[in-house]
């Protein structure tokens, strides 16, 4: 209606018409309609803010006294400026309006819990989800520091975890939550969840608050301790039937040994050989009970402060003596030092060895690196450690097959058993350290070994030579405590033939009885007693009627700590189950050593 009016208001100028005839030319409509509505005077003053056009107000003045002043026209600018402010600010808050409409609905449509904070901590907003995760309500929650809503605490230890929104208001960034977090909610439930935290930032970069995203993964966890037993399960089916498979083959061999020796009458060399090869057998079986005793529950290595660069020099060496195989050495001369049990990383070692000289059939190069290694606290294994890297040019691993090698009884050679890397990754575990493995098909492959260096500054121990010297001259009265009949007296026949005086027993009690009416060298006592008072309790109480008593502790549970730290229990040596008469005797000499 008023065409002239507006383009010269959306220009920017106020329209002040003191009578219709100072209207211009060109503004004969607006002059017509003006007067179609009984208006003799015009002012009409744009509602601007920051140059933005947000409407008009007009005033018309219906009479000739109406005069337009310069003080009118000030007054109704301010007027006008009012208006203009209040304006933009409804606009604003229908449009906030509409923007919280918008997250409400997208926050309710989610399947994560969100809370939002401001700048202090305190909870602002919480979706449908989350309170239903925490068992707050919106309503109880508001204003609350978000620690009293989202109380954290880790999975294993139990104790409390930062809350992420203090971690995004100290760091200012992005932050996620640890591993094995629990929620416990305002009922005391526990829910295993994951989340992560943001800050909330205007156009200038100044925090305002913090967004909290978070989903409960009990169903996730669920689906990984499935997908877990399964592969726990298919090893153990592999583990059982490899055991299976060697202690048959070795028991045929015993059999079929002792068979024949109880058939051969005409030879007595022939029946010495069949029992050599019947004892053989049996020194396969317990080795491979000790391989499988050292990845079992227990186990525990004798450790004693030593040089690795020595113990991987002389293993490595003497594995492969004699083979194509060329070994490069990079190992600093001061290179920390380790409390390992030295047989064990022996072990580790030969097997890693022997892994390498199997995948170079033709020869090739192993290189062994060792260095010392710090982490740092927020590395998981944070501490001093020796790095030994061993690296083979050989055929290299398949992606498929790398997450099974260190599986017992899994192997891709003809001529593997499976259990060597399984008791490296083993050994491994028990001495508090770590094994890594980088390799691809056709590239070679690297082990990574990570060792704790040793806390204290303990002399270096050298290797025990090992002698088979004769027993100490003279016999001695000794005591045997075992609940096998069998095995007491096949003792008792081999110690007679040494020249000793044997006593047995069948249990604590009656060998507490024995040793109170006679006068004994030393004892030798079984841990386990089914149904009875056992090694251990039996020391106690001799103790207290000797305590100068020598005693000896055996058991067939090679995996005992009681074998391993026999003299934290009183005992002065330890013999694992199945000795032959040679370790019968070496044990004898250092009990009875002066």
């Amino acid at each position: 209606l008023f065409p002239w009016m507006s383009t010269e208001l959306r220009s920017g100028r106020d329209v002040i018409i003191p009578k219709l005839s100072a209207f211009p030319a060109e503004a004969s409509k607006d002059k017509d309609n003006m007067g179609v509505i009984g208006s003799v005077s015009v002012l009409v003053l744009p509602l601007r803010v920051n140059n933005r056009m947000l409407g008009a107000l007009a005033f018309s003045g219906t009479t000739e006294n109406f005069q337009i002043t310069n003080s009118l026209v000030q007054r109704f600018q301010i007027i006008s400026q009012t208006f203009a402010t209040a304006l933009l600010r409804k606009e604003t808050e229908l449009k906030l309006a509409e923007e919280k409409e918008r997250l409400a609905v997208t926050l309710k449509s989610i399947g994560d819990g969100v809370i939002t904070t401001d700048e202090k901590g305190d909870i602002t907003l919480l979706n449908d989800v989350a309170e239903k995760l925490t068992a707050w309500s919106l309503k109880e929650a508001m204003g609350k520091p978000v620690s009293q809503v989202f109380n954290i605490i880790n999975e294993h230890t139990g104790k409390p975890q930062e809350s992420p929104v203090e971690k995004v208001l100290k760091n200012l960034s992005i932050v996620s939550l640890l591993n094995h977090t629990l929620l416990i909610d305002k009922n005391g439930n526990k829910i295993p969840i994951a989340d992560s935290g943001a800050p909330i930032k205007d156009s200038e970069g100044n925090i305002l608050g913090v967004v909290l995203v978070f989903r409960d993964v009990t169903l996730e966890k669920k689906r990984e301790e499935d997908i877990l037993k399964l592969k726990k399960l298919e090893s153990i089916g592999i583990l059982a039937g490899g055991i299976a498979h060697d202690f048959n083959n070795i028991l045929t061999g015993i059999l079929g040994n002792i068979n024949l020796a109880s058939l051969e009458t005409s030879k007595p060399e022939g029946k010495n050989t069949y029992l050599s090869n019947a004892s053989r057998a049996c020194k396969r079986a317990a080795s491979l009970t000790q391989k499988l005793l050292t990845f079992s529950k227990g186990g525990t290595p004798v450790k004693e402060n030593a040089s690795l660069g020595e113990i991987i020099t002389e293993s490595m060496d003497f594995t492969l003596h004699g083979s194509q195989i060329k070994t490069v050495y990079s190992i600093p001369d001061n290179l920390w030092s380790s409390e390992v049990d030295r047989d064990q990383i022996n072990q580790v070692i030969q097997n890693l060895a022997l892994n390498s000289m199997e995948s170079m059939v033709d020869g090739g190069k192993l290189t062994i690196d060792c260095r010392n290694i710090t982490f740092k606290e927020n590395h998981p294994r944070h501490g001093k450690y020796i790095e030994i890297k061993i690296k083979d040019t050989g055929e290299g691993i398949s992606n498929e097959n790398l997450d099974k090698i260190f599986d017992p009884y899994f192997s891709t050679k003809e001529t593997g058993s499976g259990l060597g890397l399984a008791v490296t990754h083993s050994i491994i575990h028990k001495h508090d350290g770590f094994i890594d493995v980088l390799s691809k098909e056709g590239e070679g492959t690297e082990f990574l070994l990570y060792l704790p260096a040793s806390k204290n500054d303990l002399p270096v121990s050298k290797p025990k030579s090992k002698k088979k010297g004769e027993i100490v001259k003279g016999s001695y009265n000794i005591l045997i405590m075992d609940d096998e009949e069998m095995i007491r007296t096949m003792l008792t026949t081999l110690l007679t033939i040494l020249g000793h005086k044997v006593i047995t027993s069948c249990d604590g009690s009656e060998t507490i009885e024995k040793y109170q009416n006679s006068s004994f060298d030393f004892v030798m006592l079984d841990i386990t007693i089914p149904g009875g008072l056992g090694g251990i309790e039996t020391i106690k109480q001799l103790k207290v009627i000797d305590p100068k008593i020598k005693a000896i502790v055996s058991s067939g549970y090679g995996n005992s700590p009681v074998i391993s730290n026999y003299k934290d229990y009183g005992f002065c040596a330890s013999l694992t189950k199945p000795y032959l008469l040679d370790e019968l005797k070496t044990v004898i000499e250092k009990v009875m050593a002066p």
